[in-house]
């Protein structure tokens, strides 16, 4: 397919040879300033960095003719002359600092209205990586980036020029006074005008009025300067002080609105400058919007921005006239489509604010907002995907609080929209040329290019500069040739005719077998490796088959394909399997030892023997033993029979197994002998002899010494023996209740139960009973037998109701000799030694026992006792 004729702008739509992406960044311009314009020649400063066959743009930026009376109409454009003229072309020769093009120019250039020459880069796939950014303008070159790429332009980072255009007016420090009725003057007695697209006469750089695009600066009222403009006005600065001021007596003028109809190219102008009679902080206007321009088939947003909006003022100003906001750049989009969302940013920047704190209670202008830029494509509506900012730049604000203006713009105002040019053409030479329709070429051969004229020049795409042009690669190629003021280009499309040409996979037949190779039918002749023509072949022998074919083009295609026969084969299968399995071999279960064939068709549809040699080992059989064990009890479980074993319990896989259990449980155990077959389960059974735990009752369990005999009462078990200690002796007594006398003694007696089961398992448990004294026994010191009936006779009183067992009163003279004694308890001594006669006056000796049969078991009580008449 033909591509579009481009003339004037080279390079503008076409892509070129294949080949890598390139990855771009930071400045990719060079600039130099140029010293004089001829037809088709320029001289500038310096050649350096500059070639032959370099891509460059000539771009004029001032040069309008303003109104220069000093009044209202100051700055208004007259004429824009050759202000805002940009021509593309390539380098044909350098000669010391002069750089001839291949063409004329189509464009005129004013020299003294600084015309600059760039260097555009051109690439084949450009990929922004990171930002992209020009020199920032400096009064004589920079501000613009410019980009060129035969396929495509693909955005992974910005492109940035925000602020890099027209600087904006400087501040200016002098005497106050109100209603300054200048436009334009110079010195310090008023803020500079912000720069535009026209120079300022002399003494006139100064003062309100606005200079073609760049704001009008504040005066000596404090008044707010004007904002920059470019495809919208600039907006008007703040009113001057509003203390004794007159209101809207004076304020800065925005920059008037240019005209893109021409197709020109415009850096945002400057804003213009503040003014300052108290020596307080105070804000220069900021600087406008530069110039991009990108050529290019295709762009790819991927969301990314192209900002060439103008700045804002940076700062507040205190208690003076503040500066005005710079205006947006212009863009260039010359592309056929923009694939994914770009926003394009030619917004105007921002007034400068008033913050005071001198003159609190008082007004004074902030500045207005620099007007919105352009953008210009060559269709006629904006491309898809693509996101104009076109807005205006925000006025300042008073930001203090007190006076009445407080939270406003005191009179300044924003910036205009920006706009939108369709329909941009580049300058057109006065013919054209013609490369042909597009075409074709066989793989490995080669095309000769050449246009259907002779020219004076020719400039291919791949930068050679001969009458023809050729190519072993298919591709998009252009050609260009010099025609009256321009470059006239064609392109020619040159594609490689499709190697589809396949014989298929490798083939694979089986010994004696034979394969047909079949060829496409879309091709004009075939030629086989062993000589046959037609589309299909016989193939027996093993071995490399080629066939070429001739298309239509009259292109020669080859492949070929691996013939591979297969010899029979016997596979030796090996099995070994337990008894009580099976497996599946040639759709039977086997499960006896013996030596067993198959015959199969292999994955290539050969023949193929199987033999399985199948080995049955018999299963192992196990043996385990049952036991019994008391409550609480471990034991050890053992199996024999095979080599390792698998208890239920899954912790234990040798031969003994160690248990615990709380009742009666069986425990199975799988054998594996060396083979690896598992026995059938065996279970081992292992018994918890029951043990009743003793429980017995002594009544009562506290007695008087008097009577020490408790009754003992037993929950008997007939399956368990039950032997007592009681006091220290043993005994075995089964019987559930018997009865046992305790010695007569006081204190705490243990009696202690142990029972025991078949197997010797044994529970032990102790009761206590106590045996208490509680007899009160009274044994006087002294009695009296005189005859009187008190006192008369000696004798031991015990607790009313207490009788006490064996009695014995023995009453002893000074030489120990018996002289009473009683067995009675209610029989006592009446100080005689036989009855008639009468033991002496004096002190005796008695002893009183009471209790068991046994010295260990009586109470016995010493003492004296006077006999008294």
């Amino acid at each position: 397919m033909k591509a579009l004729k481009i003339i004037g702008l080279a390079g503008l739509l076409l892509a070129g040879e294949s080949s890598l992406a390139q990855q771009i960044s930071g400045v990719v311009n060079q600039y130099v300033a140029v010293t004089a314009v001829n037809v088709n020649s320029v001289n500038v400063v310096s050649t350096q960095g500059f070639s032959v066959g370099d891509r460059v743009l000539l771009i004029q930026m001032k040069g309008a003719t303003i109104s220069a009376t000093n009044n209202a109409n100051f700055g208004q454009i007259q004429n824009y002359g050759d202000a805002g003229n940009f021509e593309f072309t390539n380098i044909a020769s350098i000669n010391g600092n002069t750089i001839t093009f291949v063409q004329h120019l189509c464009k005129s250039f004013t020299i003294s209205a600084l015309v600059q020459l760039i260097k555009v880069p051109v690439y084949n796939q450009a990929t922004i990586v990171n930002t992209i950014t020009a020199q920032t303008w400096n009064g004589t070159v920079g501000g613009v980036v410019a980009i060129e790429a035969t396929s495509n332009i693909a955005f992974n980072a910005n492109i940035d020029v925000g602020g890099q255009g027209f600087a904006g007016g400087t501040w200016t420090s002098n005497f106050f006074a109100c209603g300054d009725v200048n436009y334009a003057n110079s010195g310090n007695v008023a803020g500079k005008k912000g720069e535009g697209i026209a120079t300022a006469p002399f003494n006139m750089d100064g003062n309100r009025a606005p200079l073609a695009s760049g704001g009008g600066g504040s005066n000596s009222g404090n008044p707010g300067a004007g904002g920059g403009s470019n495809g919208g006005f600039g907006g008007r600065g703040g009113n001057e002080f509003f203390g004794w001021c007159t209101l809207n007596a004076s304020f800065g003028m925005g920059g008037y609105a240019l005209n893109y109809s021409n197709y020109r190219a415009f850096l945002g102008g400057g804003g213009g400058g503040g003014y300052r009679d108290n020596g307080l902080t105070v804000t220069n206007g900021s600087r406008g919007g530069g110039i991009v321009f990108l050529i290019a088939p295709s762009i790819q947003g991927n969301n990314a921005q192209i900002v060439a909006s103008g700045a804002n003022v940076a700062g507040n100003t205190d208690s003076e006239g503040a500066g005005g906001g710079g205006a947006g750049g212009c863009v260039y989009l010359l592309t056929q489509s923009v694939v994914t969302p770009l926003s394009v940013d030619v917004q105007g920047g921002n007034g400068g604010n008033i913050f005071s704190t001198l003159w609190s209670s008082a007004c004074h202008g902030p500045g207005g907002g620099g007007g919105g830029g352009a953008i210009v494509f060559q269709q006629g509506a904006l491309p898809a995907n693509v996101n104009p900012l076109l807005s205006g730049g925000q006025s300042g604000s008073v930001l203090h609080n007190g006076p009445a203006c407080a939270g406003t713009p005191h009179g300044a105002q924003p910036g205009a929209s920006g706009i939108l040019q369709p329909n941009y053409l580049p300058p057109g030479p006065s013919g054209g040329v013609n490369l042909g329709p597009d075409t074709l070429m066989c793989p490995g051969s080669s095309v000769t290019l050449q246009p259907d004229s002779i020219y004076a020049s020719y400039t291919w795409s791949n930068g050679s500069s001969g009458g023809s042009l050729a190519v072993t690669v298919p591709g998009t190629y252009w050609l260009d040739v010099p025609s009256g003021c321009g470059i006239a280009r064609d392109s020619i499309v040159v594609s490689m005719v499709p190697d589809t040409f396949s014989l298929g996979s490798d083939l694979f037949h089986c010994l004696g077998d034979s394969s047909l190779l079949t060829a496409s039918l879309n091709y004009q002749s075939y030629t086989w490796s062993n000589g046959n023509q037609g589309v299909v072949d016989w193939i027996q022998n093993a071995g490399i088959v080629a066939v070429s074919v001739v298309d239509g083009n009259g292109c020669t295609f080859t492949d070929s394909v691996n013939v591979v026969i297969f010899q029979p084969d016997t596979t030796q299968l090996s099995a070994q399997i337990c008894s009580d399995s099976a497996i599946v071999f040639n759709g039977q279960a086997l499960s006896s030892t013996g030596v067993y064939s198959q015959l199969l068709q292999n994955v290539n549809g050969c023949d193929s023997l199987l033999i399985l040699t199948l080995q049955v080992d018999p299963i192992p059989i196990i043996t385990s033993i049952d036991t019994s064990i008391c409550s609480g009890e471990c034991v050890s479980l053992y199996a024999n029979g095979a080599q390792h074993y698998i208890w239920q319990d899954a912790l234990t896989f040798g031969v003994q197994n160690t248990v615990c259990p709380t009742s009666s449980a069986s425990y199975s155990v799988i054998g594996i002998d060396a083979s690896g077959c598992a026995s059938l389960p065996i279970v081992g059974q292992v018994t918890v002899e029951p043990l009743v735990p003793p429980n017995f009752a002594i009544e009562p369990l506290q007695i008087e010494i008097s009577d020490p005999t408790v009754i003992v009462t037993n929950n008997v078990n007939p399956n368990q023996t039950y032997h007592w200690v009681i006091n220290g002796e043993s005994f075995v007594n089964n019987s559930s209740e018997f009865s046992w006398d305790l010695p007569m003694v006081e204190g705490i007696y243990t009696v202690e139960l142990t029972t025991l089961n078949m197997l010797g398992c044994s529970l032990t448990v102790e009761r206590t009973v106590e045996i208490t004294n509680t007899v009160s026994l009274y044994i006087p010191n002294s009695f009296t037998p005189d005859g009187e009936e008190e006192n008369a006779t000696f004798y031991p009183v015990f607790s009313p109701g207490f009788t006490p067992e064996n009695y014995w009163l023995a009453i002893y003279n000074r030489w120990g000799e018996i002289v009473f004694e009683s067995y009675d308890v209610g029989y006592g001594w009446d100080g005689s030694l036989t009855p008639g006669i009468e033991c002496p006056v004096g002190v005796y000796t008695y002893v009183v026992r009471y209790g068991g049969q046994e010295d260990s078991q009586w109470n016995q009580f010493y003492g004296f006792v006077n006999l008294i008449r």
